[in-house]
Parts: structure tokens; sequence; C-alpha cells
């Protein structure tokens, strides 16, 4: 099999698995990113965004995934229940935006 037929093979595939394959990409997301306890924090904020009330439901159908997860601190090794919280997509975008605003902030300050 030659580059351009891999490819096309490769495409196909992703094509006719897409949920096959985003099951596998989910499940190990949340294995390495929040050892394991999405669905639990998802399960305590009762499957809605804690800073703007979206439900999952809502989520799915205006950004065609489910609610994501978010370490409050920043941390992404502080994999604790209390550091974690569910956020929509807009609302997860807005803290990360803010987030790397302010360490912008500090490093001009620092100058």
């Amino acid at each position: 099999m030659n580059k351009e037929e891999k490819r096309s093979y490769n495409k196909k595939y992703r094509e006719n698995n897409k949920e096959k394959i985003q099951d596998i990409k989910s499940k190990y997301w949340d294995e390495i990113n929040f050892n394991g306890l999405k669905s639990q924090v998802l399960e305590r904020d009762n499957w809605e965004c804690q800073d703007c009330g979206m439900s999952n439901e809502q989520h799915i159908l205006v950004f065609n995934k489910i609610l994501t997860c978010d370490h409050i601190d920043g941390n992404r090794d502080n994999n604790v229940l209390n550091n974690l919280i569910t956020l929509c997509l807009r609302c997860h975008g807005k803290k990360d935006g803010k987030r790397a605003w302010s360490k912008i902030k500090c490093m001009v300050q620092e100058e």
C-alpha cells in the first residue's frame, strides 16, 4: 500500500468509525487528564455548566459534544474532585482566555 492509498484508507476508516474513535478518545482523555473523575464531576454538578447553567442536552445541540471538565486552579496535575468543575465550552474558553491574559500581564510587569 503506497502513501496515498494509506491516507485514503485511514480517512475512510475514521469516517466510518467516528463514534467508536470518539468514545476511545473520550475515555483516554478522562483517564489522563482527570484520573477518571470526569464522570463523577459531571454527576456532582448535575450535568450543568457551573458558570452559566447550560445543560448537557443544550450543550450537545449547540456544540455537538458533552460538557467539559476544568481544573479550577489551572494545574492539570491537581486531579482532586474539589479542584474540578463542569463548564460549557463557551465558559471554559472565557476562563482559559482570562487565565492566559493574566499570565501575559504578569510577564509584562516583570520586564
